[in-house]
């Protein structure tokens, strides 16, 4: 089964590049799918197995933690970047 068209393929068939992108945004689309598929699925068998109550409470949490993150590591990354650059070799906790 060809998904393309024989213009499209004339078009990219002399440029390696552009079809190694078009390879990979595909097999990146598909990965999102199967991804947000077996979320779906998992997130019903959970929901199902778990009942209204509970699965509610687990969401509440789920959303707490998830909030209180996010605002946790809010410029942590450069924090601990410029924190960590600075460390000769002598002071570098890993090096000990």
């Amino acid at each position: 089964m060809n998904l393309v068209s024989a213009f499209v393929l004339r078009r990219i068939e002399n440029r390696p590049n552009l079809r190694k992108i078009l390879d990979n945004m595909g097999w990146l689309f598909f990965d999102r799918a199967l991804r947000m598929g077996i979320g779906l699925v998992v997130g019903l068998r959970v929901a199902r197995y778990l009942g209204p109550e509970q699965f509610s409470q687990l969401n509440y949490a789920i959303a707490f933690v998830s909030l209180f993150g996010v605002i946790a590591s809010m410029g942590l990354n450069n924090i601990a970047h410029h924190d960590t650059s600075s460390w000769s070799t002598s002071r570098c906790p890993a090096s000990r």
